[in-house]
């Protein structure tokens, strides 16, 4: 499937005439999704892995398309994860993501555009070991972002997409909002 995706990206930026290419780096603190694990501790206190949670870091270009808008394509890494002196639980997943942005003035641009999310997999060591593996599964994005120069940005992101397990037998929503930050070269 992810490699449809590729092959979308790479007409869509060829079939364009690019007036520049920019280099990004962006990290990102995300919520929502159904939980996948809750964990309590010894303590009493509890703690959880959601579908959409929690950190992600990317990278990739941003095409200039036309004078007011651009497609940005990146590569990142999503996971959340709790961690014991008896074990640990992760989630994780590596993301690709084509969005065309439009930008409304020399501060704000919006953007939508699809995301592919490759090999999502729940792993625990120690006392709960075992892992569960999921479908590499494609979803929408949505994203509003605010320039504080040119190069240092703001985003507000929206993403929808379900992982369903290898064996089909649950899906499940990694629907998430969150905030970015982000660097252009």
């Amino acid at each position: 499937m992810y490699k449809y995706f590729l092959l979308i990206c790479l007409a869509f930026g060829i079939s364009t005439k690019a007036y520049a290419v920019d280099p990004f780096l962006q990290m990102g603190l995300h919520t929502g999704g159904d939980e996948l694990v809750g964990v309590t501790f010894l303590s009493g206190s509890t703690s959880s892995i959601d579908a959409g949670a929690l950190f992600s870091f990317s990278g990739g270009v941003n095409i200039e398309t036309t004078i007011n808008s651009e497609l940005r394509l990146a590569l990142g890494y999503k996971f959340d994860d709790i961690t014991a002196t008896n074990g640990s639980i992760t989630f994780d997943r590596l993301t690709l993501e084509a969005t065309w942005f439009y930008n409304l003035d020399d501060k704000w641009s919006i953007g939508a555009g699809v995301t592919q999310h490759l090999d999502p997999t729940l792993d625990g060591t120690g006392v709960v070991s075992g892992s569960v593996s999921f479908k590499d599964a494609t979803g929408i994005v949505a994203e509003i972002d605010y320039k504080f120069s040119s190069g240092l940005y703001l985003g507000g992101h929206f993403t929808s997409i379900d992982y369903e397990t290898v064996n089909g037998a649950a899906t499940v929503s990694g629907d998430s909002i969150g905030l970015l930050l982000g660097w252009r070269f």
